[in-house]
């Protein structure tokens, strides 16, 4: 984590900066940022954080926690009762707009929260796995609705107004996430080149995309194309 992240510092992230300064017309300059790699400082924190916690869980199989993970695999709707900690998360931290996660406390916190949950459920057996999957679509039809129901009680600018929004959110967010891992666990497990390449490839297109792509918006914005046709083009 800290080689990629010291090349981006003082490489990659400044060609962020400079290609932005190119399309705004401002003066050059050269700008060491983490940028769009502030999450592998908070995954290194993670590591440090939850080491001495995971080497417990590891070495000790039939700890309190897995064997409570055990038991809402027998039981698959208690799935929902992961979500409770991110809802608490939003609630606690209440932050001014939930989707702001880089740079925050709030996005270090909820980021924290999902490390070690996805630590606990690659370390769970098959049982655990095929309730996920059993959930994917209530999970998937839930979130769904959270969705919808956030449109509705928006201010017309995509933001909610009633109490208790961020906590809808975190819900919202862990519903997503549980019917993702559902229907990736059903549908993308079996080996495949393909997906051993697409494995390999995330963490390099993480790295390289956001200089690439700021640096591509620098010709495709400034056109005559409609704004769909741009979006398509920089996707």
């Amino acid at each position: 984590l800290l080689v990629p992240l010291g090349m981006g510092f003082v490489l990659l992230c400044p060609l962020t900066v400079l290609a932005a300064q190119l399309y705004y017309w401002r003066d050059l300059s050269y700008e060491p940022t983490v940028g769009h790699l502030w999450f592998l400082v908070n995954l290194f924190a993670y590591v440090i954080l939850l080491l001495p916690v995971m080497y417990f869980l590891k070495h000790r199989p039939n700890n309190l926690w897995f064997r409570f993970c055990g038991a809402i695999a027998k039981f698959p709707p208690a799935l929902i009762l992961f979500a409770i900690p991110v809802a608490i998360e939003a609630w606690w931290m209440d932050p001014a707009i939930y989707q702001f996660f880089a740079l925050t406390w709030h996005g270090f916190a909820i980021g924290l929260i999902c490390f070690f949950f996805g630590f606990s459920f690659a370390a769970m057996g098959e049982r655990f796995w095929k309730s996920m999957e059993f959930m994917r679509f209530p999970f998937f039809l839930f979130a769904v609705g959270l969705y919808v129901i956030r449109v509705f009680m928006s201010d017309g600018e995509g933001e909610a107004t009633k109490e208790w929004a961020n906590p809808r959110y975190g819900l919202e967010t862990m519903c997503w996430i549980l019917a993702w891992l559902g229907l990736a666990s059903r549908y993308l497990r079996s080996p495949s080149p393909r997906l051993s390449y697409l494995n390999q490839a995330v963490f390099p297109v993480y790295i390289l995309h956001m200089p690439v792509q700021n640096a591509v918006c620098n010709f495709i914005l400034p056109t005559v194309f409609p704004p769909a046709v741009k979006l398509v083009l920089v996707l």
